[in-house]
């Protein structure tokens, strides 16, 4: 049937698609509008009256044109999608572990500014006063970074409990790792506990990494099979 071959191959011939693909396409339509011209002659009519109603009945060749050029291009769409999908990840995965190990070092070389500051504020008194109460409690809940601040008075007093201490996690914080130090002079010491973000970063990062591996894996078969059924 010359014009059903005729009016398919008008359908794609604006398609860039798969080849294989493409062909089995046409296939599957042709078989069809066999179909239907044949069921259509049973039913009283010509055969080219058959084709006429068949292919009208497909429906007009712009729309099912444009319904064709959108499932072969589907998957180079998806292919896309998930190789950006896949840096995306990487890159913020990135980001974030940087950020998280920039903390950590700040949260370092900080550390024993902060302990002057409470020394400063401590004085050299046996005893903490409100005021310095006031302003350890202060310190502590505007900087994120400490988690729990103890203070104590330097004494041979064996089994001395602490004259000062307080603790502010928060629910993200209690389930990382804590890495304390203590920082003394004459007549203090102080105890700082900061929330530890290296493992944290790393196990980002490695999450990050596995995750991106895994969709350029899924990528490269993809495209491969693709390109496989173009040839």
């Amino acid at each position: 049937m010359k014009q059903i071959d005729q009016y398919i191959n008008s359908i794609y011939k604006e398609t860039n698609g798969n080849k294989q693909e493409t062909k089995e396409l046409k296939e599957e339509m042709k078989s069809h509008l066999i179909e239907a011209v044949h069921e259509l002659k049973e039913e009283g009519h010509t055969e080219q009256e058959a084709i006429n109603i068949a292919i009208e009945r497909f429906g007009e060749e712009r729309e099912v044109s444009s319904i064709i050029l959108k499932l072969t291009t589907a998957k180079k769409k998806l292919e896309n999608k998930i190789i950006k999908s896949a840096v995306v990840i990487l890159l913020l995965g990135t980001v974030l572990s940087v950020i998280f190990l920039l903390m950590d070092w700040n949260n370092t070389t900080e550390r024993q500014n902060f302990a002057n500051q409470i020394f400063k504020k401590l004085g050299t008194n046996s005893e903490i006063s409100e005021e310095a109460e006031q302003f350890i409690t202060t310190f502590v809940k505007s900087n994120a970074s400490i988690y729990e601040m103890s203070v104590e008075f330097i004494t041979e007093e064996w089994n001395r409990p602490i004259d000062y201490g307080i603790k502010d996690g928060t629910w993200f914080t209690n389930y990382l790792i804590k890495d304390g130090k203590d920082f003394s002079n004459r007549y203090w010491a102080v105890d700082i506990w900061m929330t530890k973000y290296t493992y944290l970063s790393i196990g980002i990062l490695s999450g990050s990494i596995s995750i991106f591996l895994s969709l350029l894996m899924v990528w490269i078969i993809m495209k491969k099979y693709r390109i496989k059924r173009e040839v």
